[in-house]
């Protein structure tokens, strides 16, 4: 896993399962709650197994719990009376810190961690260009609220802000569907005081090709499955205003939204031109 300047994360240790079988040398309330940890630990793995088998969101989620349940075991191995042996090891095991030898690299300290992204200097530091922008005062107003197209992760946003991840009912999808033009685009998303339009064409593409599921008795593919692209790309022009995008020439050249399952089609193949990230004001 890459941490947010690009570098391997490399704070973890092997330490952080190998105490687990050692909670049950735990008293009997302290095993309550192990068991509590473990059965934790196994529903989050059910999830991962059936829903999305990518390691990472099982891994970030379920690190604390067997964090937890590995501090358990670590207690009960120093101080059972009966685990004399254990604490030799346990101690000889901290001294040649197996992360090294093992390169089983896979979390930041959490404490570090929360510290740091509490800190204005983290965040300046590690938040990504289009968040720094978006949360910038002179780009933006600062009663802006601002609609997420394609991009579900808003850890660095410190705006208002409405987004859906793809199993959500999508906001965008749910206002074009009810328009017949591209004006009732407009005053359905001012009704919701929205002014701005973060869109991630990169994220929009993973996520309208990576996931297949059921809503309501219907397969789907992906985040706005049978979208009509073509009215969102006549409100796009008429409406939309783009005031800040990445590669910066994107924003000098107006997106044929109503092409985009083309470029869709193009990117499977690998022969897409381009992916960008742009926010657009409502006009």
């Amino acid at each position: 896993m890459d941490s947010p300047e690009g570098e391997q994360l490399t704070a973890a240790s092997p330490m952080l399962f190998m105490f687990v079988p050692f909670a049950l040398l735990t008293r009997r309330w302290t095993r309550l709650v192990a068991l509590l940890l473990a059965g934790n630990l196994a529903l989050l793995y059910a999830l991962w197994f059936y829903f999305t088998q990518q390691n990472l969101r099982f891994l970030e989620v379920g690190g604390p719990v067997l964090a937890g349940l590995s501090a358990i075991g670590l207690g009960a191995a120093l101080t059972n009376r009966y685990a004399f042996g254990l604490r030799h090891i346990v101690i000889l095991l901290l001294l040649f810190e197996p992360s090294r030898w093992m390169n089983y690299l896979w979390f930041e300290r959490p404490l570090d961690c929360a510290l740091r992204v509490a800190s204005d200097d983290y965040y300046k530091t590690y938040a990504p260009a289009a968040m720094q922008a978006l949360n910038d005062p002179d780009l933006l107003p600062r009663n802006a609220k601002v609609l997420f197209l394609g991009e579900a992760q808003m850890f660095y946003c410190r705006r208002i802000h409405a987004a859906s991840t793809v199993f959500d009912t999508n906001v965008l999808e749910e206002i074009v569907r009810a328009a017949r033009t591209p004006e009732d685009i407009r005053a359905a998303l001012q009704k919701q005081s929205i002014t701005d339009l973060y869109v991630d064409t990169g994220e929009l593409r993973r996520l309208q090709t990576s996931y297949r599921y059921v809503c309501q008795g219907e397969e789907r593919l992906g985040m706005l499955d049978g979208f009509n692209w073509d009215l969102f790309g006549r409100f796009a022009r008429e409406y939309l205003r783009p005031v800040w995008a990445y590669p910066a020439q994107a924003r000098d050249v107006a997106f044929p939204w109503e092409r985009w399952p083309e470029f869709l089609k193009l990117s499977a193949s690998g022969a897409h031109g381009g992916d960008f990230i742009a926010i657009y004001e409502l006009r």
